[in-house]
């Protein structure tokens, strides 16, 4: 194997590494991209030490990682928290503290679950995302009222934290927000990419947001079906699940499949792997008009159930 090897990330959890280049040994902490410039060669491969699981980073190969992209059926949970369905409507979840079920079915014959943990923001949280967003228009070309923010409306948000992946019994834990492996007991295969998500948004209702830059590790199920876990330097955005998926996924239920009230898919915890009762019919609670304006000062309408 030959990539481009840019940076070692040593972030262990009870776990002893270390690594030498030109005689100095590293370990038990991040290196520094500019320690590590000169000492490199080039035509090794980058790779990250997450709590012990070693994972490669293609970036180089971006470009075709989505080469039959059309073919691909593409859900997504995002922002606050904001729904695409596996047919492509758009919906707004509730804001709450709790655990939910995003997804439950069988992909080629086997159980596959997808929770994940929402959690509103703290004060602190807000207080800076208001103050983010508020520079942000100030900075640029966005013909934007920043006057029309107020610091209650970001205490109001809640974004995913943590997501569980458990797939024929095989199962991961990650902390969304810094990309890190908490548990695992599985094979999947990981891979860690940036600027991949707007891959994901294309032709969806959430088209507008995919100027925005990720971090992103995807979870390899199967040949057909990834997990696409990002973060975001974007305060009001955050974090985002998306299903790379070209197969049906028989008996499939979840948030992800259609609009659901909370009582319908919270859990009593992350790693909770059974199957949860299905619910067909959800309470529309309202519905607004969002207005959202990128840096190029593109101005996009969206009419937003709520559930």
């Amino acid at each position: 194997m030959s990539l481009n090897f840019n940076r070692i990330e040593i972030n262990c959890v009870n776990y002893e590494f270390s690594i030498e280049l030109n005689s100095v040994i590293y370990s038990n902490f991040i290196i520094p991209v500019s320690t590590l410039t000169n000492a490199l060669p080039k035509d090794k491969v980058e790779f990250y030490i997450n709590n012990g699981i070693l994972i490669e980073d293609t970036n180089k190969d971006n470009e075709n990682d989505n080469e039959n992209d059309n073919e691909t059926i593409k859900s997504c949970a995002t922002g606050d928290p904001y729904i695409i369905t596996l047919n492509n409507k758009l919906y707004k979840m509730a804001n709450f503290d709790g655990y939910c079920r995003l997804l439950q079915g069988n992909l080629d014959n086997k159980p596959l679950i997808i929770n994940a943990l929402l959690k509103t923001v703290s004060y602190e949280e807000a207080l800076q995302a208001y103050e983010s967003t508020i520079n942000i228009v100030k900075n640029s070309n966005i013909n934007f009222d920043s006057s029309n923010f107020t610091l209650e409306d970001f205490q109001k948000e809640a974004f995913f934290r943590t997501i569980y992946i458990n797939y024929e019994n095989e199962s991961i834990i990650i902390d969304m927000e810094k990309l890190k492996i908490l548990d695992n007991k599985s094979n999947f295969s990981l891979k860690l990419n940036d600027n991949i998500t707007h891959n994901y948004l294309k032709n969806t209702k959430l088209n507008h947001t995919k100027r925005l830059n990720d971090s992103s590790l995807e979870v390899k199920l199967s040949t057909n079906t990834s997990i696409i876990i990002s973060k975001y330097a974007n305060l009001q955005v955050r974090t985002g699940i998306y299903i790379k998926n070209n197969k049906t996924i028989d008996n499939a239920y979840g948030p992800l499949v259609e609009p659901l009230n909370k009582e319908n898919y919270i859990i009593p915890k992350i790693n909770f792997n059974k199957f949860i009762n299905q619910h067909i019919s959800a309470k529309l609670i309202g519905v607004k008009t969002e207005l959202f304006y990128n840096n190029y000062n593109e101005e996009f309408i969206n009419e937003i159930e709520i559930y």
